[in-house]
């Protein structure tokens, strides 16, 4: 059986991407994005969304491909 994904919130010098693994590790998240500021997580789908309303306010759910992402195959989505 596979485990849920792990979801973080990843803070780039001029982006912010939620990213989806299958592990915790936030070392993993610091040898992939060179220009990391930070990363959030882990949590849940539901945990990083709440995050970034609490942050940003609702805006932050306009993102049209942000609901397709769980079910999806996609591992790194531009928020």
């Amino acid at each position: 059986m596979k485990s849920p994904a792990i979801y973080h919130i990843v803070l780039l010098e001029n982006t912010t991407l939620l990213v989806k693994r299958d592990t915790e590790e936030w070392r993993d998240l610091n040898a992939e994005f060179g220009d990391l500021k930070a990363s959030l997580g882990p949590w849940t789908f539901e945990d990083a969304c709440k995050w970034m309303v609490e942050e940003w306010g609702s805006r932050a759910l306009s993102n049209p491909w942000l609901s397709a992402f769980p079910s999806s195959t996609a591992t790194i989505i531009s928020v």
